[in-house]
């Protein structure tokens, strides 16, 4: 996620990964930018409506804000950490205004420079929020009719109706689990790679010895060999809906 935001808004120098890490498919651009949200000292906003905006995306609410994804409310107080900060912010509202954006060490506690603006990306790609609380601008992303769609898909598989229906009502009570990331293309009606968020000016360096295109089939093919010995939920899914072929590494 830091990763993406930073090629979204250009922040990032380099990015150093191994190739399958640009062969997977990741949650939309579109859909990562209509998200993300910014906020400014003196800004208007309910806290009650922050709170919904932090949940949607996938930040997860805890008693002391420890790790990047967490946020933490005492009062008009509101601890949050984006996922692509060193440090978590603390924001501070009087009413409705934002008063003050300071960073702070998750550690002592200790707040230390002060923050004109600030912005919130998703905390996590599998946004089960949306699914209750979607924004306007997020909904041409989603499927609307994925439980039954799940249902479908594992009865093809034979997976047991058991773990079947304990997923579903799993995503239905917003509850992550395991191995949840590979449901992507369940939830959304697009996916993207990591290649999809760069700008044109991006370079791409490939140390492997090995033609991209070339690995990304082979990666593939190994995909579906698995594929076929397991009996995990996320098979549901085929090789070529969770990553890049070679024509869609091409394409990207």
């Amino acid at each position: 996620l830091k990763a993406l935001h930073g090629l979204t808004s250009d922040s990032l120098d380099a990015i150093i990964a191994p190739a399958s890490t640009l062969f997977r498919r990741v949650m939309p651009r579109g859909l990562f930018l209509a998200l993300t949200f910014k906020l400014a000292k003196n800004d208007l906003i309910e806290r009650a409506d922050l709170i919904q905006k932090l949940q949607t995306l996938g930040y997860q609410r805890s008693p002391v804000v420890e790790d990047a994804g967490q946020y933490a409310v005492r009062g008009d107080i509101i601890d949050i950490f984006p996922p692509q900060l060193e440090q978590p912010i603390r924001l501070t509202l009087f009413d409705i205004e934002v008063e003050s954006i300071k960073d702070f060490d998750p550690i002592t506690q200790r707040t230390a420079g002060e923050r004109l603006e600030c912005e919130f990306p998703p905390a996590r790609e599998f946004l089960l929020e949306l699914t209750k609380h979607a924004p306007e601008a997020a909904k041409a992303f989603l499927r609307p009719h994925w439980p039954s769609d799940l249902k479908k898909r594992a009865d093809a598989r034979d997976i047991p109706k058991l773990k079947r229906d304990q997923t579903i009502d799993q995503m239905l009570n917003g509850l992550h689990f395991p191995g949840s990331d590979y449901f992507l293309p369940l939830l959304y009606a697009q996916t993207d790679a990591l290649l999809d968020y760069a700008s044109v000016r991006t370079v791409l360096i490939n140390d492997t010895g090995a033609p991209l295109p070339a690995q990304a089939q082979t990666f593939i093919e190994e995909l579906a060999d698995d594929r076929s010995r397991s009996e995990h939920l996320e098979t549901i899914f085929s090789p070529e809906e969770l990553y890049l072929d070679s024509v869609a590494f091409d394409q990207s």
